[in-house]
């Protein structure tokens, strides 16, 4: 009976380790440095690079398209309408 007890247990924290895992979204760096927008009809990386240009330290539209991609876990370029993106605040 103890080992059944034992196993139970084990069984729910597993299952409320992945569950906290999976349903409390992370939010690593987003304390304020960032502004959340959202893609609209339309809109490209290259062009929220354009229009945030100043917002970040490099000076080079690749090099921001890819820190927005980093910073938003994208691996490829593609926007959806309604995509919630952090873009960092300019200082």
């Amino acid at each position: 009976m103890k080992v059944q007890k034992m196993i139970l247990f084990i069984i729910i924290f597993i299952a409320i380790l992945f569950l906290s895992k999976v349903l409390i979204q992370p939010i690593e760096a987003y304390n304020g440095d960032y502004i959340e927008i959202y893609v609209s009809n339309g809109d490209r990386l290259w062009d929220i690079a354009e229009e945030y240009y100043d917002n970040y330290e490099a000076k080079d539209i690749r090099q921001i398209i890819y820190e927005i991609k980093q910073d938003n876990g994208l691996e490829k370029s593609d926007l959806h309408i309604g995509q919630k993106l952090l873009i960092r605040k300019g200082e």
